[in-house]
């Protein structure tokens, strides 16, 4: 799913605005509480299906999709206090019959006022548990971890995660060693098939066959290393400046080789550089998914040359990314994504 239009009704009772956005890239720009991170959150919460817990009031938001056979919505029905209390005077107090059946209509509009979530496919309701929409929210402000107990992990005996950035560097890390770990099994198995033709290449002394069946053997492994290869070569090209680049050690962790004998692990970066590293790690083990990415001023700590390359970037590491970014940067819309750009000060949108 690509998300083509975001329709509100009544946020905070005031607020009624569609607005439409672009297949690839988006870019929200406004001042300073124009309503930016809201639209966001608002996308979250309908594709979370709530697990954004923020609050806001309005009576109905509705996604709608390239794919036009898709829209996910929600509703937030009110409860009407007042008009309960009048039923509840009204009706006979010795009848206890009539005291149940109002006390489970308060119970079913009780319910009923929560948000309410709709995911409609008109042509076929069967597909419905098919049509998962993958989405992202990055946020990647750095602040000290207030959990002690995750302060105490160690690397090399030192104290390693110190800050929230280093709480997410340390799950993506896992889950890079992980995705390693399959595509060192897929490559296993492009090694065993060419095994097994070799012997009767060998054996017909087909010089010319088994030339062409190490060509193929060598596509395959170049295919299943293309996604690993582009992020470390685009990590490289945004740490040239610094003498920095990424490899692996021993034990398939990321670090960033200053020389032949110094190093530095991700958690000793500063806090600019894991946060691109952060954001380049999560758009590479999405592993080419189509994907809708949201992101709340990614300019934070990044500098402004880093702004200029950034959608450029994650974009060739994954060209079927939808990116929705709020942005006071110049420098993120840069002179290629200007025709992307919705400005907040054509809606009446505020948050």
């Amino acid at each position: 799913m690509k998300i083509k239009k975001l329709s509100v009704e009544k946020l905070w009772d005031r607020y009624t605005f569609s607005i439409d956005f672009d297949k690839q890239v988006t870019i929200l720009i406004g001042k300073n509480g124009s309503g930016k991170s809201t639209i966001l959150n608002l996308i979250y919460e309908l594709l979370s299906n709530g697990l954004n817990n923020k609050e806001y009031k309005f009576e109905k938001i509705k996604l709608s999709s390239f794919d036009t056979t898709q829209e996910i919505s929600i509703e937030q029905k009110k409860f009407q206090f007042k008009n309960n209390m009048e039923r509840l005077n009204s009706i006979n107090k010795e009848s206890i019959q009539d005291l149940k059946e109002l006390f489970n209509r308060i119970q079913q509009e009780l319910v009923a006022s929560s948000l309410s979530y709709q995911e409609v496919l008109h042509n076929s309701k069967e597909e419905l548990t098919h049509k998962k929409t993958d989405y992202l929210f990055l946020s990647t402000f750095d602040m000290e971890v207030k959990n002690k107990e995750l302060v105490k992990k160690h690397y090399d005996g030192i104290s390693y995660i110190k800050t929230e950035l280093d709480v997410i560097l340390n799950e993506l890390i896992t889950n890079f060693k992980l995705y390693l770990l399959k595509i060192k099994e897929q490559v296993e198995r492009v090694q065993k098939e060419f095994d097994k033709e070799l012997e009767t290449y060998t054996t017909e002394n087909n010089i010319e066959g088994l030339k062409e069946k190490l060509l193929e053997k060598k596509r395959k492994t170049d295919k299943i290393y293309e996604n690993r290869d582009l992020f470390k070569s685009k990590i490289n090209e945004l740490f040239q400046d610094t003498d920095k680049y990424i490899t692996l050690d021993e034990n398939n962790s990321l670090i960033f080789q200053l020389d032949e004998e110094n190093y530095l692990t991700p958690y000793q970066l500063s806090s600019g550089e894991k946060q691109i590293l952060i954001i380049m790690l999560s758009i590479m083990l999405l592993e080419k998914k189509t994907t809708i990415l949201l992101m709340d001023e990614p300019e934070i700590s990044l500098h402004v040359e880093w702004q200029r390359v950034f959608i450029e970037t994650l974009l060739e590491l994954n060209p079927n990314l939808q990116i929705i970014i709020a942005t006071h940067s110049p420098a993120i819309v840069s002179k290629n994504f200007r025709s992307k750009v919705v400005s907040l000060s054509n809606f009446h949108v505020r948050g």
